[in-house]
């Protein structure tokens, strides 16, 4: 799965997500940035520096980010 197609299927989901739950995808998205602040936020090194192998290169947009972490995640759930 190449980067296109993960973020494809992020937004999918995020609409999925917000359609299951009544919300609009923007409330979805809103709520999932808090959750990755606050996690960005941590003082554990351990969790800065797995931040740090998420995005090496800055800022990623959300769908990015959950792509990243979905990859990442693949195989180990």
């Amino acid at each position: 799965m190449n980067n296109k197609e993960g973020i494809e299927k992020v937004s999918l989901a995020l609409e999925i997500v917000a359609a299951v739950n009544g919300v609009s995808v923007d409330e979805v998205k809103s709520e999932i940035a808090a959750a990755f602040l606050m996690a960005r936020n941590s003082e554990d090194p351990a969790v800065k520096k797995k931040w740090e192998e998420i995005m090496p290169d800055g800022q990623l947009s959300l769908e990015e980010t959950i792509a990243v972490l979905a990859k990442q995640m693949k195989g180990k759930i």
